[in-house]
């Protein structure tokens, strides 16, 4: 999606855009002329594009009141760990928040406080982080949880398994070495 975003912005407008199209397993060349709904907008196609994904096998999810997508980071990490042998966490307390994408890329949310220090209320030891968040951050963290900085689902998992291993993960001084001043309490 995001190569064809690139191609939609650096296409001029009336420009013919040569498209692959994979219908049925069958792969389709065409051509469209994107248009843009005023001057100077990105020319769009009017279609919706999606990814699918053919799962190997069934996943049932139940989410009871989690609603929105900055639960997605966390989904992910747990089904990461159901899917591998092992136990991720070591027996640690993670907790995070954060949008995923198809490809692994871990987006900002709202409500980062607040998150934050509930995570922290309920025992958290490793909270994880959207990088791109890093500015909400508060100017004070909760004693006794470590707070890491992630940009991908990778990075999260290596968070994760060293905090398990004993090892500090990389940590704050990802968004501003030196700002941040523990809580007393």
């Amino acid at each position: 999606m995001d190569e064809l975003r690139a191609a939609l912005a650096e296409t001029d407008p009336g420009a013919s855009l040569p498209l692959a199209i994979e219908r049925a397993g069958v792969e389709i060349a065409v051509e469209a002329v994107p248009a843009a709904a005023e001057a100077g907008a990105t020319p769009v196609l009017g279609v919706t594009v999606a990814l699918e994904y053919d799962f190997p096998l069934d996943v049932e999810v139940n989410l009871g009141d989690i609603g929105g997508p900055s639960a997605g980071a966390m989904l992910a990490l747990a089904v990461y760990d159901r899917l591998t042998p092992g136990g991720l966490t070591g027996g640690l307390r993670i907790s995070g928040t954060g949008t995923i994408d198809g490809e692994g890329r871990i987006g900002a949310i709202g409500g980062l406080q607040q998150k934050l220090w509930g995570a922290a209320r309920a025992g958290t030891d490793l909270f994880l982080v959207p990088v791109d968040n890093c500015a909400d951050l508060p100017p004070r963290i909760p004693d006794g949880m470590a707070v890491a900085p992630v940009a991908t689902l990778r990075e999260a998992i290596d968070a994760v398994e060293a905090a398990a291993a004993g090892e500090a993960p990389e940590g704050l001084e990802r968004c501003r070495a030196g700002e941040f001043v523990r809580s007393a309490g």
